[in-house]
């Protein structure tokens, strides 16, 4: 549904949290990883994203429902066993239903795992020119097409299903 033309599979690590009784919709999401594998520009991508609370970024979250943010999707994007990027999605409530603000960032940290933490590599590969060779222009934009055509086919499809199922205290 989330990307019709580009999505090839998504796949929960742990698929019976998504339908567990009695959870929040964040209950469901935050803290498990989803493993997804579509197509961004030409290339077919396998990644993991594992999802997390927006404190866990130093997000103060009290002011959310201030600020008029109803929904939110945090992740860190995992390729290749290395935290490549992050992924920050906020729904705000507007006076026609709400509005869906996205930021990526890739490559700003490039993260693996060693038996004593995380360690950064992204600063040796901007040393050695190969971050800009692997993390782009192309990059950027083949993701920020992807990305579009992911949310122009929601905000065609959505409206109706609100329309339908939807209540105004459901979001």
């Amino acid at each position: 549904m989330w990307g019709p033309y580009t999505r090839v599979s998504a796949r929960a690590e742990d698929p019976s949290a998504l339908t567990r009784p009695g959870l929040t919709h964040e209950q469901r999401y935050v803290g498990n990883t989803v493993r997804v594998a579509e197509y961004v520009g030409p290339n077919l991508v396998k990644v993991r994203t594992r999802f997390v609370d927006p404190s866990a970024w130093g997000m103060d979250t009290s002011r959310f429902k201030e600020a008029g943010i109803v929904a939110h999707v945090c992740g860190e994007i995992i390729l290749a066993g290395a935290g490549v990027g992050r992924m920050l999605r906020l729904a705000r409530r507007t006076d026609h239903g709400f509005e869906l603000r996205t930021r990526f960032w890739l490559g700003e940290r490039v993260g693996v795992a060693t038996p004593v933490g995380t360690l950064d590599l992204a600063p040796a590969l901007g040393a050695l020119g190969l971050k800009r060779r692997l993390i782009n222009t192309t990059t950027a934009y083949e993701q920020l097409f992807n990305d579009q055509v992911g949310m122009t086919h929601l905000a065609g499809l959505l409206p109706e299903l609100y329309a339908e199922f939807g209540s105004p205290s459901a979001i």
